[in-house]
């Protein structure tokens, strides 16, 4: 959508005149104004225990809050609606206080009676839920006893490694609203796009006001927010804009005050108006982003021969692709754990790409990639390239999104695809759903009853060892072996990690960059616009 042809959106939303120049708009008062976040999706749900895709879950996350959350600086939890947090020293018990007083954004009040509802949704299977595995332990569900008005205790049949992190990222739902649906088990279906609005209910710093299809979401604050004189900011809006050029140009056209998830090359246009226009790029290092070459090993003979992938390992030149095509704002990678996740980062994987088998044969392959991702096309031709020298013949095969998603998730029907993943945390913890054979994203050989290879199962108990052990030391042995055991496999290549950038207005106040989810909005209800002489 180009600033030209963009639909004009309601003025008291947008907080500006449309054409006003960018350095003639008023100020706006600390705990006043508009903030308006440039995004690249709509939602496709306000049904956060459903939510998987990015869009969706930024957006939700605004209007919805958990138990505990994860601070984005120091990646620890911290009690959000719970008043205190405590586990037990076998890892098997945690138990949570509710702050007093609290109530959902419709005004009914949230007890642990919303607390238990909310888990008994999450871990029944006909809701849908992709947290449900995560919390099920040695087989078991976890349980949610009620221990007084405002007490719960949260009962494990093993151990859990990040302790009170496991109530992080789980919205509390509102029974009131949703129990019929749960009953009905149609909890799934609730909470879809022709939902009123006025039927939803969080408890995070805003409610979502005004939804329009393909344009904007429009909050309010939430007037029952638990923490007093927030969220700061009086209205928050997310604009919607079809790719990151579109994003990058509403963000210099002053439509909008924060953008991210925009590549290198916008980066650098950014960076050349930044400074006269009161604008601050951030640039944060790796992200935990990574971009690879996905391998199909759950149909006989559709992927190359595993010498053939390894001579691809060794011949496609990762810092080339780091530096053509994201200008050097990527970090090259050997396993898929980004330098961004630190101590959990095998540094040793680069001797398993040492071969001495003979040249592959050259059978030639198909390698997909996603049409509109210039820097998934441009990564592609590198690989072709660097292949060729090596003797491998690779055709690259360009595919509009949606058909490259049917063809290697929903058909199976592919040798080899570029495509990108993103770890939600640090911790190996977060990787589960990747690496367990039966884990909805593992993509290499998926939906797997029973492991289908012996290192694949090796890896299941490496990675059920890393959720359950309470030692550091011994969990990053584990994870050190996963990571090894990828390298000598390859049923995929991981090429590089983006850095996470995103880039302001500098009178917006409040900013704590995270790698982790948004980088500027795990904290919205603290951001403000500072006190200036003029925008």
């Amino acid at each position: 959508m180009s600033p030209v042809s963009r639909p004009m959106l309601r003025r008291e939303w947008l907080g500006f005149a449309a054409g006003m120049p960018f350095a003639r708009r008023a100020v706006a008062d600390p705990g006043s104004g508009v903030l308006r976040v440039a995004v690249r999706a709509d939602v496709r749900s306000f049904q956060p225990l459903t939510a998987l895709d990015d869009p969706t879950r930024t957006a939700l996350a605004l209007c919805h809050a958990g138990l505990v959350r994860t601070n984005g600086v120091t990646l620890q939890p911290e009690p959000y609606l719970a008043e205190r947090v405590t586990v037990s020293r076998d890892g098997k018990r945690i138990s949570a206080t509710l702050r007093a007083g609290l109530r959902f954004s419709d005004g009914a009040p949230l007890t642990v009676d919303d607390v238990v509802f909310t888990f008994a949704a999450h871990l029944d299977p006909k809701s849908g839920s992709p947290q449900r595995d995560s919390l099920i332990f040695g087989g078991e569900p976890l349980r949610v006893e009620k221990r007084g008005p405002r007490d719960l205790e949260f009962v494990l049949n093993q151990p859990f490694a990040l302790g009170a992190r496991i109530l992080d990222g789980v919205a509390i739902l509102p029974r009131h609203r949703l129990e019929a649906a749960f009953r009905d088990g149609k909890l799934n279906e609730s909470w879809g796009l022709g939902t009123p609005l006025g039927e939803l209910a969080g408890a995070g710093p805003y409610r979502i006001a005004e939804h329009k299809a393909g344009i904007g979401l429009f909050y309010a604050p939430n007037p029952h927010y638990f923490r007093p004189k927030s969220p700061q900011i009086g209205a928050l809006s997310l604009l919607f804009s079809a790719g990151e050029d579109a994003q990058v140009a509403r963000f210099a056209a002053g439509e909008a005050d924060l953008v991210s998830g925009f590549g290198a090359g916008n980066y650098g246009v950014i960076e050349g108006y930044a400074e006269r226009r009161g604008l601050r790029l951030y640039d944060l290092g790796a992200s935990l982003d990574y971009s690879f070459v996905l391998f199909n090993l759950g149909k006989p003979d559709a992927a190359p021969p595993i010498a053939v992938r390894r001579a691809m390992a060794r011949a496609i030149d990762r810092s080339a692709i780091a530096k053509l095509v994201y200008r050097g704002l990527a970090a090259p990678l050997v396993g898929h754990v980004t330098p961004g996740r630190g101590e959990w980062m095998n540094r040793n994987l680069a001797r398993a790409f040492e071969s001495a088998e003979s040249p592959p044969p050259p059978k030639r392959f198909t390698l997909l990639v996603n049409s509109g991702n210039p820097a998934h096309m441009q990564t592609a031709s590198i690989i072709e390239a660097d292949c060729a020298k090596a003797g491998i013949p690779v055709a690259v095969v360009a595919l509009e999104f949606r058909s490259l998603v049917d063809r290697v998730v929903n058909r199976r029907d592919f040798e080899a695809a570029i495509l990108s993943l993103r770890s939600g945390d640090l911790d190996p913890v977060a990787d589960m759903n990747v690496m367990l054979s039966s884990g909805q994203s593992h993509l290499w050989n998926p939906r797997q009853a029973t492991p289908a290879t012996a290192w694949e199962a090796e890896i299941d108990g490496l990675m059920r060892s890393v959720a359950t052990t309470l030692d550091r030391p011994a969990r990053k042995k584990a994870f050190d072996r996963v990571q090894a055991i990828l390298a000598e496999q390859v049923p995929w290549i991981p090429l590089v990690s983006p850095h996470t950038l995103f880039a302001a207005r500098r009178d917006l106040g409040g900013l704590r960059p995270s790698l982790v989810g948004h980088p500027a909005l795990w904290n919205v209800e603290e951001l403000h616009w500072l006190r200036t002489t003029g925008r």
